[in-house]
């Protein structure tokens, strides 16, 4: 679902293709762009195992994906692009099972 929704979110939000693109530009570094698009990947995969939920209920993103380094190693625009990226990301994952859920409420009442 995740991945349906993260692939809606780049066709149909200009916000979340402009900070995806940002990300790259304002980092001027091809690690960032990588090291960031390799942490959505994990959160697609975690989705898809249903481990994302629980990730977010123990408090976060697990550590080995590298998230702490993109805080402590890019430059604050860069950092506040990439949280603003998985934010919308997150967002849109929340929705959609709001959108399940008001669809079956409609039919179940």
């Amino acid at each position: 679902m995740l991945n349906t929704w993260l692939e809606r979110g780049l066709q149909l939000d200009m916000k979340t293709t402009i900070v995806a693109t940002g990300i790259t530009q304002q980092a001027n570094n091809f690690d960032c762009g990588v090291h960031v698009l390799y942490i959505i990947t994990k959160m697609i995969e975690a989705e898809k195992n249903g481990k994302l939920l629980e990730y977010l209920e123990k408090g976060g993103l697990p550590v080995e994906w590298g998230t702490a380094e993109i805080v402590a190693n890019y430059r604050q625009e860069v950092r506040d692009l990439f949280i603003s990226l998985v934010e919308v990301i997150l967002r849109s994952y929340f929705l959609g099972y709001y959108i399940e859920a008001e669809k079956c409420s409609q039919f179940c009442t």
